[in-house]
């Protein structure tokens, strides 16, 4: 983890922006991850299921 002091002194907005940055991309892929064992799975990631019966 990073020092939170470091975050908040004055002049440390770059530092926050990288840090804010990595945090958002391990989530993004996170959520790839996720996404991609749902489906290896046969289950849908997100959204309906095309398994699902509709009726047309």
């Amino acid at each position: 983890m990073v020092d939170p002091t470091i975050l908040q002194s004055d002049g440390s907005g770059g530092a926050a922006a990288v840090v804010l940055v990595i945090q958002l991309a391990i989530l993004v892929a996170f959520v790839a991850g996720l996404a991609k064992v749902f489906a290896k799975a046969g289950e849908p990631a997100w959204g309906r299921s095309s398994r699902s019966t509709t009726r047309t």
